[in-house]
């Protein structure tokens, strides 16, 4: 399992993009979407730092 460092408020930056996805714009699809691609994105810059 991959150990994601987050900087600084970026957990909640996170946390309020899906909030948004899911209520506002009633998209939890796209939501799961954004958090799964910074999520793999994250994965692999710690593979090639």
């Amino acid at each position: 399992m991959v150990k994601i460092k987050w900087q600084k408020n970026a957990k909640q930056d996170l946390f309020d993009i899906c909030k948004y996805y899911r209520s506002v714009k009633h998209s939890p699809q796209t939501a799961d979407n954004i958090k799964k691609a910074l999520f793999d994105a994250a994965r692999t810059l710690e593979m090639f730092p």
